[in-house]
């Protein structure tokens, strides 16, 4: 992890964008992108934000990486057991 780049988040869209045209199942919803970062600006992705549509989130604090932490894992386990 490093600073946040604005270029991270076309990256992001690029790989969302495979993921959802390559993999994405018919009853999943649309992947959601998290970038997690040591530093942001908070300016800075604002504007880089600003006219993205893909929905996404820049982390920064350790407290909101545990929380995105915590919740994917929840997802992923709500998802494995709802369609075994």
């Amino acid at each position: 992890m490093g600073r946040f780049e604005p270029e991270y988040l076309g990256k992001l869209d690029f790989y969302l964008e495979a993921l959802d045209r390559d993999v994405h199942k018919t009853h999943e919803q649309p992947s959601i992108g998290i970038l997690l970062c040591n530093t942001k600006d908070d300016e800075v992705v604002k504007y880089a934000m600003n006219r993205t549509l893909s929905p996404a989130l820049v982390a920064e604090d350790l407290f909101i990486i545990g929380l995105i932490k915590r919740v994917t894992e929840d997802t992923i386990s709500n998802d494995f057991h709802h369609h075994c």
